[in-house]
This record gives C-alpha cells, structure tokens and sequence, in this order.
C-alpha cells in the first residue's frame, strides 16, 4: 500500500509540473552554423559552446528589399560565438537572447530598423549579457550563427 501512494504522489508531482511548466509548449531548437531558410515565430533556442571570454563588439540592422526581409547581426570580437539561450515571444513582439561568459564593449543601444522597433542590453552580471530586441509587430525569424568572425545572425520576415 505505501508503495502504491509514493507511485501515485509521484505521477500526479509529475503531471502537475509539466502542466504548468510553459516550456513543454514551446518548440526547442539547437541554432545551426548555416542560413536554414527555415522561419519561426516561436520557441526557445540554444547554442552550447566551451568559449569563454568573448565581448560582443557591435549589433547591426539592416533591410533587404530584394529578399524582403531584415537582418540583425551580432558581432563578436572571437572568431567564435559564446553559449546562447534564446526565446521568441509572440505575446511580448519580442527576442531575448542571454549569452553567457560574454562582456558588452560599447554598442549602441538605438538600434532600429523596418520590424525592429528597440533593443535593450542587460549585462546581467560580469560575465553574462541579456540582449532584448522589441519588434513593431509579430514576424517570423530564422537564427543562426556563423564563425570567423564569429557573429549571430536574426533574419527577420513578415
């Protein structure tokens, strides 16, 4: 009988953690080191890499008419990308990405373009930064990193 209510008290634990747990509602995605052409608008990303010390040198914007959507690059000063964890959300039109054992030099924080309407840089503490990007509406992203130099890019559509 003991047995029976600790496998009972540990499934309907389990149930009720998954149920309000939002992450298991989210599409999780490992970030590739090529362009996939594959957009989404929503789910949480990642990147795991052993660099440390990288500084994030610039964040640039800029629209391609021709093939009709925005592009956000993040420079880095390494000729690779640190460890990345990154989340879309819908409700907020907004990107978060938190890169760790990464320092900020001095970017520029008024950055906009065509969708994006701000970004917000936390550096949250000596080592790990939160960027924020706040979109004018909802659009679809295709994230991706490319190394030497290494850089984040964020393709941006309608």
């Amino acid at each position: 009988m003991r047995l029976f209510s600790i496998v009972v008290f540990l499934l309907v634990s389990s149930l009720s953690a998954l149920a309000n747990n939002k992450p298991f509602d989210e599409r999780i995605m490992t970030l590739q080191g090529r362009k996939s052409s594959i957009y989404t608008d929503r789910g949480i990303f990642y990147y795991k890499s052993s660099l440390t010390g990288a500084q994030i040198k610039s964040v640039r914007s800029f629209f391609s008419p021709k093939k009709g959507f925005e592009r956000i690059v993040i420079d880095f000063t390494t000729p690779l990308i640190s460890s990345i964890y990154g989340y879309i959300s819908t409700n907020k039109k907004k990107l978060y990405l938190d890169i760790l054992d990464t320092k900020v030099s001095h970017i520029s924080k008024s950055i906009s373009g065509k969708y994006l309407s701000s970004l917000n840089v936390y550096e949250l503490d000596a080592s790990n930064v939160n960027l924020e990007f706040n979109f004018k509406n909802t659009y679809s992203f295709d994230i991706f990193y490319l190394e030497s130099p290494g850089r984040i890019v964020i393709d941006v559509k309608r």
